[in-house]
């Protein structure tokens, strides 16, 4: 995963966790406007006369759904500016690797091609050579790993 990949997920992160905060503070505002007035009125007005429904209770509703309401307008805004971010980069990053790929000539590739060969066949006439050391380094440690389990 490449950079720009990795800043697209975590801004499509950031967009689901914003629409979820805007949903649960919809479930909060229902809550508070169905429960909070018969507390209000079971606690704070317990001993009270009540000949009109108190601008309090009136209001619950309007504020919790309000500030629900201005929430879920403010994460769509930055829901909206984030997704076109994310295509913005996604333009921009298909658009450098094209300019990449359009930089080298078939000359230029061809040499690279040579170079990669040459680096592989000395490597692999290196393997041969180490490849004896190696087996004989391993016998002598199997040797003394032998003696010492005699021993104990």
């Amino acid at each position: 995963m490449n950079c720009c990949e990795a800043k697209t997920l975590e801004l499509r992160v950031a967009n689901i966790y914003m629409i979820l905060v805007s949903l649960l503070l919809f479930m909060a505002a229902l809550f508070s406007t169905a429960i909070l007035p018969q507390i209000l009125l079971r606690y704070l007005y317990a001993g009270q006369k009540l000949t009109a429904e108190p601008k309090l209770l009136e209001m619950i509703p309007l504020v919790s759904f309000g500030i629900a309401t201005l929430y879920f307008l403010y994460a769509l805004v930055v829901t909206t500016l984030r997704e076109m971010k994310i295509k913005r980069m996604k333009t921009n990053d298909c658009q450098h690797d094209r300019e990449t790929d359009a930089d080298l000539s078939d000359s230029e590739l061809a040499e690279l091609e040579a170079i990669v060969d040459e680096a592989i066949s000395s490597k692999s006439n290196g393997k041969s050579k180490n490849s004896s050391r190696k087996i004989a380094t391993n016998r002598k440690t199997s040797k003394a790993a032998k003696r010492k389990t005699k021993k104990a």
